[in-house]
């Protein structure tokens, strides 16, 4: 997802637009959330780091936004997990 330019949300008619980043973030940050299995935290996290860094690297600003809400909620969930703990 980082390394073929083609896949960049600049490209209007082909690549990875606003809807598919924020349904691969919205997944992925949703995994993260609930997945136990080391391994596949592990394969999850990639993807999201790097969702995130085709966020962040974006002239697209809607796309920029995406991140804020991602960081919130991670935010909140490392809060509630150390409260609980």
């Amino acid at each position: 997802m980082m390394v073929n330019k083609s896949y960049g949300i600049q490209v209007s008619a082909t690549g990875l637009q606003f809807e598919d980043l924020r349904r691969i973030g919205a997944l992925s940050f949703n995994q993260l959330a609930e997945l136990r299995h080391r391994g596949a935290f592990s394969t999850v996290s990639q993807t999201f780091a790097a969702c995130c860094a085709r966020c962040a690297q974006s002239t697209e600003p809607s796309v920029q936004t995406l991140l804020e809400p991602w960081y919130t909620a991670s935010i909140t969930i490392r809060s509630t997990y150390i409260v609980d703990s």
